[in-house]
């Protein structure tokens, strides 16, 4: 892979720096390159470069089913079928990235390597010891978390997101806490991919209405 992997905000590839993304995709034979990492056998959505670690973003678009909202009988069969391969696919990553793998050399491998599973919907209690030990050993540290989660996770201003996740997974005596639970006690900003994605709705400049009732005649005659 080319060493410029990340994307900038231009959409041009700009070096991996601390806090850049790369992003990696589903593995072929050789590079891509416009950030996109390939390598046999294997796939993943993020690396996440930092001064203090490097983060595997793995997502899948599930929800908790039934079984898993019940807790029945086969919830460590569904959890295993709806998120073992994410597990999977970080201790694949892991690897190629301590063996320097020609397809990651863009990913330093002189820090600690750190987990996110993320899903579409929260799934409680599925980093807790007991359901973790439903889903396959991962050879990192890593949690699940949802989209909500992580958008407000990146939201967080007064540390970097790096030594964040570092501090949080690593702390014993937080195993099995969950990712919103690392926000407690720190400054907090805007979300600047969301308030991007408001700016461009057409009705963004609009006063807030106080009532939800039925337009007046002269509006809805407009």
């Amino acid at each position: 892979m080319p060493a410029s992997g990340a994307a900038s905000a231009s959409g041009a590839p700009s070096p991996a720096g601390p806090g850049g993304l790369i992003r990696a995709g589903r593995i072929g034979d050789g590079a891509l390159g416009g950030g996109w990492v390939q390598c046999a056998g294997v796939s993943l959505d993020w690396f996440a470069i930092f001064d203090d670690c490097v983060v595997l973003i793995e997502v899948k678009s599930t929800r908790p089913s039934e079984p898993v909202r019940l807790a029945g009988d086969n919830v460590a069969k569904v959890l295993e079928g709806v998120l073992g391969k994410a597990v999977q696919q970080l201790n694949k990553s892991a690897a190629l990235v301590r063996n320097r793998h020609p397809a990651v050399t863009a990913v330093p491998a002189d820090r600690p390597l750190f987990g996110l599973v993320v899903t579409m919907e929260p799934f409680h209690t599925v980093n807790t010891p007991f359901t973790a030990n439903y889903l396959p050993t991962c050879d990192i540290e890593y949690r699940i978390c949802s989209a909500l989660e992580l958008e407000h996770l990146v939201t967080v201003s007064d540390v970097s997101l790096g030594r964040l996740i570092r501090d949080h997974l690593t702390d014993p005596e937080k195993t099995g806490w969950s990712v919103r639970s690392a926000l407690s006690g720190h400054a907090r900003g805007q979300n600047a991919v969301l308030d991007a994605a408001w700016a461009t709705y057409p009705w963004k400049d609009q006063p807030a209405t106080t009532s939800h009732g039925p337009p007046a005649a002269s509006e809805a005659n407009a």
